[in-house]
């Protein structure tokens, strides 16, 4: 039977895609893990109009099309991403894929459109998912450091360890960094809070104990 899915896909990016060879590379290795069959070959161009500097990769597959837009004048980057398919759609799969590009604010939408519109999911991607667990997991103040108030949580108090590591992972890479008392940590900023690690910085995530947290 004859699917019509439809996966549109808006996403802040800090690493937004400009390079046309990397991109087309990159789109073919997505339709091969999504188990779809290229009709015709990615092709990518960017555009240097101010105001509107950016790339576009397209492709079509047997069953559809997919495209990408990325927006590079902005810090982070934007990049939004359309798939359509007369098959199954694995969205772990996507995911897995635009994970390169360092999403943040990641929005999505999926339709089946074999009778109009019809919103079989929404929500939020991977990198947003952690950013929430992480707001939302088990906070203790620290009482043996009451003069520097602030909170942490343990990676074996959540419920999937995984997304521990994936937070830690989170601010290595875009924390900024900032001296206190003589040493420097990498600050998140989120929300009314700044979150940090304690370990030096050679320790493996996995090997994290606990993240810090106090209010800007």
């Amino acid at each position: 039977m004859v699917e019509h899915k439809h996966l549109m896909v808006i996403a802040d990016v800090g690493l937004p895609p400009i390079e046309p060879t990397s991109v087309e590379r990159w789109m073919s290795v997505l339709v091969s893990a999504l188990g779809m069959k290229i009709l015709i070959e990615p092709r990518a161009k960017y555009c240097d109009m101010p105001g509107n500097r950016g790339l576009t990769c397209i492709c079509a597959i047997e069953t559809s099309h997919i495209v990408i837009h990325a927006w590079d004048e902005t810090s982070p980057g934007l990049m939004q991403l359309d798939v359509y398919t007369c098959a199954d759609l694995d969205l772990d799969v996507v995911w897995s894929a635009v994970k390169e590009f360092e999403p943040n604010n990641l929005r999505w939408k999926f339709y089946d459109r074999s009778q109009g519109f019809n919103l079989l999911d929404e929500g939020l991607g991977p990198v947003d998912i952690i950013l929430k667990t992480l707001q939302s997991s088990v906070w203790h103040f620290a009482k043996t450091m009451p003069e520097i108030p602030h909170w942490y949580t343990r990676g074996r108090e959540w419920e999937d360890k995984r997304l521990f590591v994936e937070a830690v992972k989170l601010i290595n890479i875009h924390g900024e960094p900032t001296d206190f008392f003589g040493k420097t940590y990498k600050y998140l900023f989120l929300g009314p809070y700044k979150y940090w690690t304690a370990e030096a910085p050679h320790v493996k995530p996995e090997k994290h104990i606990l993240i810090n947290r106090t209010l800007i």
